[in-house]
């Protein structure tokens, strides 16, 4: 257990303070967790849970308070999979609900900060989004060739700034999708690696949203050709919060139709980093998830006709 424990510390600090490789230790900070839950038990599991989300918070005791928070929180996320997987849910649900509740402790978490503090949530978000791009515009000006670039950034600071403010809450629950999708994936294996009970093994690129959720993101997109802001500003939250569930379930049909055709591997890594760095693409894929409960492009939404 000592070891495990100084494994999941050393990860978080890494996630924190890492020059290069801090985004990827962030995303897979409740891999660690996760695994030292299921080796453990709940209690030691428990145990090691408190002690990184206690060396996180010391850590970013000097960071925005909305960061912090949620460094925090993600650690929740691993531990909260492993005990859903053992109610015997299916595994993205079971990811899903672990998402769930990482967010609601990061909510906490914020929550407690704003009121024992001196900002609201909207200044906080205000503040972070002026610090990241801040630093953008820094790493702009130091290349000669982009220094226009950051010149017109300097210019509509103000704007983006307030834009990206108020689509922080659904950006906030994309990333903790993007977060429990990318463990799910890195648990399972880990799971059939060392013989451990797990939910039951279901290929993932037969994997589809509940289908009540395309109605949410139609009220989101009808929301948008609303005239009032702040039906408008809903909209787009509602979007992005549900856009990275239908770019998966694109990616599955991807997967899906691959698998089917035999593609060989290296096209398919080949198809899949084209997806990682070209954003019309990623859009393009999410679209195709959004529509396969009509198309039903793999043939899983047909019912049998009734005897």
């Amino acid at each position: 257990m000592a070891l495990g424990t100084a494994w999941v510390v050393a990860h978080a600090a890494l996630a924190v303070k890492s020059p290069v490789l801090n985004t990827f230790f962030l995303v897979f900070l409740p891999a660690p967790v996760f695994y030292c839950r299921a080796m453990f038990g709940r209690q030691k599991g428990a145990a090691v849970l408190v002690v990184c989300m206690a060396a996180l918070f010391w850590m970013l005791r000097e960071s925005s308070p909305g960061v912090g928070a949620f460094y925090v929180a993600l650690p929740v996320l691993g531990f909260a999979m492993r005990e859903f997987f053992l109610l015997g849910l299916p595994s993205a649900r079971a990811a899903g609900l672990a998402g769930c509740a990482m967010l609601s402790v990061f909510a906490v978490l914020l929550t407690f900060q704003v009121l024992t503090g001196d900002m609201g949530y909207l200044a906080l978000a205000e503040k972070h989004a002026a610090d990241n791009l801040d630093g953008l515009i820094a790493l702009l000006k130091t290349s000669g060739d982009l220094e226009n670039t950051a010149e017109s950034l300097e210019h509509a600071r103000p704007l983006i700034v307030r834009g990206a403010a108020r689509i922080t809450p659904g950006i906030v629950v994309a990333w903790a999708s993007f977060i429990a999708w990318a463990n799910l994936l890195t648990a399972l294996p880990l799971l059939r690696l060392k013989k451990i009970q797990g939910p039951e093994h279901l290929p993932l690129n037969t994997w589809s949203p509940p289908e009540h959720l395309v109605w949410a993101a139609i009220c989101g997109l009808g929301l948008l050709l609303l005239p009032p802001f702040s039906l408008q500003l809903l909209g787009i939250n509602l979007v992005i919060a549900i856009f990275p569930l239908y770019l998966f379930t694109g990616i599955a049909v991807l997967a899906y139709v691959t698998d089917k055709k035999r593609v060989p591997r290296t096209v398919r890594l080949l198809i899949f980093a084209l997806l990682s760095i070209q954003p019309l693409l990623t859009v393009i894929v999410a679209a195709v998830g959004f529509f396969d409960l009509w198309a039903d492009f793999r043939k899983i939404h047909t019912k049998a006709p009734a005897a």
